[in-house]
């Protein structure tokens, strides 16, 4: 993940991540996601907060059927 902040502005940042595959997204402001088209199998999912880092988690996609995966916050990563 890259940060990138305006040296003016403290609030104004933004975060770059760059993947080499086409199965991502952005959270919504309920912090929900939809990746679409994906391929049915056993998955890991990846997601990234700027507060907490990468979480991982393994699900087993089945072929027209939605799969839903909670992710909770756990404590902030000490820096």
């Amino acid at each position: 993940m890259l940060k990138i902040g305006c040296d003016v502005h403290r609030w104004m940042t933004a975060w770059v991540g760059v993947v080499d595959h086409p199965y991502f997204a952005v959270s919504g402001r309920r912090r929900s996601f939809t990746i679409c088209q994906r391929a049915a199998g056993k998955r890991t999912i990846s997601v990234w907060h700027e507060k907490f880092g990468t979480l991982t988690k393994s699900v087993d996609v089945k072929a027209g059927v939605p799969t839903t995966v909670d992710f909770e916050d756990p404590p902030a990563k000490k820096s």
